[in-house]
């Protein structure tokens, strides 16, 4: 033991001489103050604040109607001498325009000075407005500019009407404005047309340094910086625990915060100029200055204590990063559970460095030095240090009680935590109050009814609605027994149905040519960039994720008991079912749970032949469609065969020399003038796919056994955020859920090789878009195509499929297609039946009704 001591102390000796050079001659205190002005210089624009200026009272709103090769030109007086964005109001419901229609926008000085200029798109499904974002432009307050927009990339068919006012001359428009202030109490921007009547309603975005902002945080840094300086602090304890329990969890905080490469003005965290703000900072402060309490009361060291405790909250704010950077996602509790799944995949996607990761590193050292200089003596065990982990005990209980768990006071402080957006919750709440915010949705939704006795009797209730509303008659004919083939392709997705854009070749001819032939539509799928297993579980079970946990390992969470699913409702049939993976069988927990879904056999790449075509580290799709032709060969019973294709998984940042086509994206460019890579790569593999496509489909034409097509994509891809804000026309980081609708849609389609009509379903077999339908009424619509009867515990979704058009982790689609989040748009009968199928899913999960913890391993 001696000589252990004493080589720790030889160990130790330099270290601590070194430790003592640098603290006695102020080096850590410098440090502090580089690392802290470096991030403050780097992260400046967080004490900005926008100041919004409409040129309309509220309640005008005058039809002006826009069409192709008009021009129209106005001016405006600016009011501030940063302008960051100006919406311009329109009339979604009475414009007609398609998603290539653009305006060309020039913004001039009186000098006739060309300040800016863009080509901004017109169509946005889901929004009032047309957002033009002019970067911060530079502009002398109370000068007039001249705003020139020219309409000649319109279609001929198309009309845009904009919201506008009446003012005919300068003196109307001063008068209007006037009028604006007193009606409103509001300020108005006193803007006029140039040759127009009308003026567009327009609000403008001015960003200007919030002075009271700064001033508190200049307050606060400067005695972080400097208390550590004053000799008080080297020779009492007191204040140095303190200063630690103070500025530590600050620091801790903004790196989380400086990490989330979406949030705006990350350092602005002081400034509260909301209840809920002041609630979720606070809170999240408070938690880390009683966990800190509590380590170091159960530790006796302060030093030691503050690094236990900001490793795993560091952590959770670089893995939240890292998240972000590759998947365009935050990072949540669930995804904890895919960890095995995180690890076989992180090399697949591309990391970069951005500023956001050097200001976090440097914070790190920021904590790092705190933590030093803040230093004190160990605490011996007294009845007064177990007193303090009481009471740190309780604290932390209670913040967890009032702050985390008490969902009554988060809805009346409007704190948002809902699965979709994720990112939302993080950028209104901060990283580590909206990670522990959603455990509130762990536990699946619909248990609150849920007895094995109500479940059963709404099952046997929605199975005499089924009869009376004749759902049988959609069932074709038992005898044809097709085989059915469903193949869910990985990342697969039509980009164009966001917004049209240029390729230097076709990318989906095939795929084309084959929507005059079959079924088709939008898939409104849950999971946006990964998750794959998610859509799958949706389209096999009939459950569906607006009642679950979008992005989780759902075959861990939720599968632990055989479920009537597809396969096994076809084996009842006298199906041979087969999945094929053409990958790793153990992710997602497919090997041990498929066989609890009624699949027969699971055919993953250990089955396919060493030498068979690999694209990029991947099986082909084409040898994974040959290796289902070889199963179809081989079937003597009618075949049910699900396939995950694994081709077109993430990452897409380079170009192997075993793809054969290189496309790239000609219109839009990006607004650096740099190619869009992700989306060119990703969109040369999208030809590989339709090759194959083609080989499965033209093979199947041949055969003389009926058989059933099933396609479609498992979620949109990981591709670079600029390419996706030009398809949106958004920012992604403030993408709200109506926004990020088309980028939670893939396309289906249903083919078959004979008359699909001819077996007397009453659903319409007819060439041609269905319009949007979600995973779970998919795989209903294949079983009664397919000629199988449903057993009694699918009646509620057979019933629900009539009445509603898709269902989502975003909200609940109307036969129309259009998204509601709010769902008390529907009717009673409509929000009846919801509620009574997430009844039926719960107990049909959880049989017992006892919903289980989170267990299980990750995959």
């Amino acid at each position: 033991m001696d000589r252990y001591k004493k080589t720790v102390a030889k160990f130790m000796a330099p270290i601590l001489k070194a430790d003592g050079f640098l603290n006695g001659h102020y080096i850590y205190h410098i440090l502090l103050i580089l690392t802290i002005c470096v991030v403050v210089f780097l992260f400046r624009d967080s004490f900005y604040s926008d100041k919004i200026y409409r040129n309309y009272r509220q309640d005008d709103a005058v039809d002006l109607k826009i069409a192709m090769n008009m021009t129209y030109n106005m001016s405006f007086e600016a009011q501030a001498d940063s302008l960051s964005s100006f919406r311009i109001f329109m009339d979604p419901e009475a414009s007609r325009l398609k998603s290539t229609d653009k305006m060309h926008i020039t913004i001039l000085n009186d000098e006739n000075k060309k300040l800016f200029e863009t080509d901004q798109y017109l169509y946005n499904s889901d929004r009032k407005y047309i957002r033009v974002d002019v970067d911060g432009l530079d502009l002398e307050p109370g000068e007039w500019y001249y705003v020139l927009i020219n309409f000649s990339q319109m279609s001929p068919t198309s009309l845009l009407v904009l919201d506008s006012h009446q003012v005919n001359s300068f003196s109307e428009a001063v008068q209007y404005a006037e009028q604006g202030t007193e009606d409103d109490n509001d300020t108005l921007s006193l803007d006029k047309s140039i040759g127009f009547s009308k003026v567009p309603n327009i609000s403008y975005y001015y960003g200007s340094v919030n002075l009271l902002s700064v001033l508190i945080h200049i307050v606060f840094f400067a005695a972080v910086m400097g208390i550590p300086f004053l000799e008080s602090f080297k020779t009492s304890t007191a204040i140095r625990n303190m200063y630690r329990i103070v500025v530590f969890p600050v620091f801790v905080y903004l790196v989380a915060e400086i990490m989330n490469i979406e949030k705006d003005r990350p350092l602005n965290f002081l400034y509260f100029n909301s209840l809920k703000k002041t609630f979720t900072v606070m809170a999240a402060l408070l938690l880390l200055a009683m966990l800190l309490l509590l380590v170091h009361m159960l530790t006796g060291h302060g030093s030691l204590a503050a690094f236990i405790v900001a490793v795993p909250f560091i952590v959770l704010a670089f893995v939240n990063h890292t998240k972000l950077v590759m998947r365009g996602d935050s990072f949540m509790p669930w995804d904890l559970m895919a960890a095995g799944i995180g690890l076989k995949t992180g090399s697949t996607y591309y990391f970069r460095v951005t500023p956001n990761f050097i200001a976090g590193i440097l914070l790190c050292i920021t904590v790092l030095v705190i933590i030093r200089l803040s230093h004190t003596p160990y605490i011996r065990l007294t009845s007064q240090r177990m007193s303090m982990v009481a009471f740190s005990v309780v604290a932390v209980l209670l913040i967890f009680a009032s702050a985390v768990f008490n969902t009554a006071l988060l809805k009346r402080l409007h704190v948002y935590y809902e699965v979709n957006p994720p990112i939302q919750s993080y950028n209104e709440n901060g990283t580590y109050m909206a990670f522990l915010m959603h455990l509130n949705n762990l536990e699946a939704k619909g248990g609150d009814n849920s007895t094995p006795a109500s479940a059963q009797e709404m099952i046997y209730t929605y199975t005499g609605i089924a009869a009376s509303m004749d759902l049988d008659s959609r069932v074709n004919d038992p005898s044809t027994r097709p085989n059915v083939i469903c193949i869910m392709s990985e990342a697969y997705a039509d980009l164009r149905n966001i917004r049209d854009f240029g390729t230097t070749e076709p990318v989906m001819p095939y795929y084309d040519s084959l929507m005059g032939e079959c079924m088709h539509g939008d898939l409104a799928v849950s999971i946006f960039g990964g998750g794959t297993c998610n859509t799958e579980f949706e389209f096999l079970t009939g459950y569906s994720m607006s009642y679950l946990l979008p992005g989780s390992s759902v075959y861990s969470l939720y599968v632990n008991s055989p479920i009537e699913a597809l396969p096994q409702i076809y084996r009842d049939n006298g199906y041979w079912t087969v999945a094929v993976h053409s990958f790793d069988g153990s992710w997602w927990d497919r090997q041990d749970k498929y066989p609890m879904l009624g699949f027969d056999e699971f055919i993953t790449r250990d089955d396919f032949d060493p030498n068979c075509e690999y694209v990029r580290r991947y099986i082909s799709d084409r040898a994974t469609f040959e290796k289902i032709t070889d199963i179809y060969e081989e079937s003597d019973d009618p075949l049910f065969l699900f396939c995950v294709t694994m081709q077109n998984h993430a990452d897409f940042s380079d170009h192997y020399d075993n793809m054969h086509y290189d496309i790239h994206v000609t219109n839009p460019v990006s607004s650096t003038g740099e190619p869009f890579n992700y989306a060119d790569n990703y969109l040369s593999l999208l030809r590989e796919s339709d090759d194959a496509l083609e080989y499965l489909i033209e093979y199947l034409r041949q055969s003389d056994e009926p058989t059933i097509v099933v396609f479609f994509g498992d979620h949109c891809p990981t591709l670079s955020p600029d390419f996706y804000e030009e398809l949106l026309q958004t920012d992604l980081g403030g993408i709200t859920i109506e926004d990020s609708v088309p980028i939670y849609e893939t396309p289906y389609f249903i083919w078959a090789n004979y008359n699909l009509g001819a077996g007397g379903t009453t659903i319409n077999t007819r060439p041609g878009d269905r319009g949007i339908t979600s995973p779970n009424f998919l795989g209903q619509t294949v079983l009664d195509l397919s000629g199988i009867y449903s057993p009694e515990s699918r009646s509620c979704l057979r019933v629900l499929q009539q009445r509603i058009g898709a269902m989502s982790s975003l909200g609940i689609f109307d036969p129309s297609g259009t998204l509601h989040t709010d769902i008390s748009y529907f009717d009673d009968e409509t929000l009846d039946t919801l509620d009574d199928y997430s009844t039926i899913q719960y107990y049909l999960i959880y049989p017992d009704s006892i919903a289980p913890g989170v267990e299980g391993e990750g995959s």
